[in-house]
């Protein structure tokens, strides 16, 4: 269903990010909320994504700061939602029902980038009518001391069972 949807139908409450965090031992160092659904805006299929700042993990260090992070009541807009819709930054953009600014225009990546919304994730909560709930955890860590995927599974699973995980590394 993620790889065919770019989102499931399931979710999960939004503590279980903090729930990894506080774990010690797990190999991911950032845990980010993250909330994502196509959606229809005016006759174009998007992918909004709701996101917090992330969650530095108990024993992570100092490590500098992931992801990606959104202002409420503020969006940034792909590549070819922008040009489609001719959005340019300071422009308001009605997302079912609530306006957002765009904060950023972003570059062309030739990926699902390109028609992705990111908020900040109450904004997309409020919107999908579905606050306090996520459908997607993003793990980040230290690609020199990467885990294996099943050893991260396991970790994972101790933690939250029932949980799929896998690994995206299209890093170019």
């Amino acid at each position: 269903e993620y790889w065919a949807r770019d989102s499931v139908s399931g979710d999960m409450p939004q503590e279980y990010v903090t729930k990894l965090a506080k774990t010690p031992g797990l190999s991911a160092d950032h845990y980010v909320a993250t909330l994502q659904r196509k959606v229809s805006l005016q006759g174009t299929e998007v992918l909004l994504t709701g996101v917090l700042r992330e969650e530095t993990a108990v024993d992570a260090g100092k490590k500098r700061p992931m992801g990606t992070v959104v202002e409420k009541g503020k969006c940034f807009v792909g590549f070819a939602v922008a040009n489609k819709m001719g959005l340019q930054q300071g422009d308001e953009l009605d997302i079912l029902g609530k306006t957002l600014t765009v904060e950023r225009c972003l570059l062309e990546s030739g990926s699902k980038e390109d028609i992705r919304i990111y908020a900040h994730l109450s904004d997309v909560q409020a919107m999908l009518g579905m606050e306090g709930r996520i459908n997607l955890i993003q793990a980040l860590g230290c690609l020199c001391n990467a885990p294996s995927l099943e050893q991260l599974r396991k970790e994972i699973g101790r933690v939250l069972p029932g949980t799929y995980v896998t690994e995206l590394s299209s890093i170019v």
